[in-house]
């Protein structure tokens, strides 16, 4: 079972892209009491749509090796409160060159590796258990 594992951080940054401020979440989760995942949820509007781009950084999290670290992005959107749309991203933006975030997955590989599965659990969990990105999904619904 799958549960936030400590405070999330919750702060304001400004989008490269347009310049408008945006909110961005950063979790740990935890599975079965052990470390399982990092997410970074970057929370905007771009064209009046709100959507959320989420990073999420699975592998072993017991000593200091980062080598099975991989890190799957996706953009979600909301037609409507029921119907959210998730799309892996082709490329993942990095924060930082820290080795911790080990090997970013594009689209093709993303959705062949056997991390996938974890990935999605990641991410449906944080749609729909992270208060941030929910209100920010369903704000104008």
């Amino acid at each position: 079972m799958l549960e936030f594992d400590g405070d999330r951080e919750v702060k304001r940054s400004s989008c490269a892209t347009c310049g408008d401020d945006f909110v961005l979440v950063t979790g740990f989760l935890s599975k079965d009491d052990e470390a399982h995942a990092v997410y970074v949820a970057q929370c905007h509007v771009h064209d009046g749509e709100p959507r959320v781009q989420m990073q999420v950084l699975l592998g072993s999290f017991s000593d200091d090796s980062f080598d099975d670290h991989v890190t799957i992005g996706c953009t979600v959107t909301a037609a409507d409160a029921d119907n959210l749309s998730v799309e892996i991203g082709e490329d993942p933006p990095g924060y930082g060159s820290s080795a911790i975030w080990g090997r970013r997955l594009g689209r093709a590989e993303a959705e062949v590796h056997p991390l996938l599965p974890a990935f999605r659990e990641v991410v449906d969990f944080v749609l729909a258990n992270d208060p941030e990105v929910d209100a920010h999904l369903n704000r104008s619904n």
